[in-house]
């Protein structure tokens, strides 16, 4: 019998790759909402996870046997700046996935985020206790207090991805690369350090954990740490840009809205001795990401989007 998934969010960067990498081999549901898309195998569902009795309707007609919970708002100045609607959806639409997971009896998969952590350190491991700086963690990490309540089988994962989107809005290389491509000056931050996924790596090791049916929290990122500015500075050679176009900045240079963690980045030793997928280092995941530029990949996914 084919193992039956149900990807919330079927329409954000980690929820279309993810179905569009995993339709073939297990049957994938999908629910969006705003953005409606059509895959090839997989029944795409329009509905409101912040309501609660039309979640369940469909969830039960599905009957998953797992849930990778994917859908929120990511964008963190605003959900500074819109704290009810933030709440709302990270954090009561997630009660009402992990609600329908536990009356289905599903196992849940949470995509949280490296943000839970201040950044005052660095490479954090599982036990490290989060304390979030800006609103969007504060949600993330309550979204993760409600499934870790949940009687249903549970994987939480954390994570920092970029990758090719389905929708008009773009991913932290695609905002890079874009800029590059138009020849205007691209001011990266020097004192900012993160180990991103490509979410195809990431999806390899969702499949994998679902495959392995682990249990528990898991940080998922890169195998290598850097700052915003090394990063670009590595695409701009892997995609032959002009690297002359790239300055550095400091955070504090910046006015931004929410407050963001300097050094976020996640030791992912835990995972690693669970999965067999590697864990791209920057270099190597952005050539990845080139290669998915240069195939059919990136139009296959964007024609999905209706």
């Amino acid at each position: 019998m084919t193992y039956k998934v149900l990807i919330t969010g079927g329409s954000g960067l980690l929820g279309s790759n993810l179905v569009k990498l995993m339709e073939d081999k297990f049957e994938v549901h999908t629910i969006v909402h705003e953005h409606p898309m059509k895959f090839k195998t997989c029944q795409a569902y329009n509905v409101d996870i912040t309501q609660g009795n039309d979640l369940l309707k469909t969830v039960k007609k599905i009957s998953p046997q797992c849930i990778i919970h994917t859908a929120a708002l990511t964008n963190v100045d605003y959900c500074e700046a819109h704290r009810d609607e933030t709440w709302k959806i990270n954090v009561k639409g997630t009660r009402n996935v992990t609600a329908a997971a536990d009356k289905t009896n599903s196992k849940i998969i949470y995509i949280s985020t490296d943000s839970v952590f201040d950044g005052k350190k660095g490479m954090y491991t599982e036990e490290d206790p989060p304390n979030p700086v800006n609103y969007y963690a504060l949600t993330k990490l309550e979204g993760e207090k409600i499934v870790l309540k949940s009687a249903t089988p549970r994987v939480i994962v954390r994570t920092n991805i970029y990758g090719w989107n389905a929708q008009k809005k773009v991913s932290i290389a695609e905002w890079m690369l874009n800029t590059l491509l138009e020849k205007r000056k691209l001011t990266l931050f020097s004192d900012v350090f993160f180990n991103p996924i490509l979410v195809n790596n990431l999806s390899d090791v969702i499949m994998e954990i679902l495959e392995k049916d682990l249990r528990g929290l898991f940080h998922v990122a890169g195998s290598e740490r850097c700052s915003k500015l090394q990063f670009g500075l590595v695409l701009a050679e892997v995609f032959d840009l002009d690297k002359n176009l790239i300055k550095p900045v400091l955070l504090s240079d910046k006015n931004l809205v929410a407050e963001r963690p300097k050094d976020p980045s996640l030791s992912v030793e835990r995972i690693k001795r669970e999965v067999k997928t590697k864990l791209l280092n920057v270099r190597e995941g952005l050539e990845n990401f080139k290669n998915l530029y240069d195939s059919d990949y990136v139009k296959e996914l964007r024609r999905c989007l209706l």
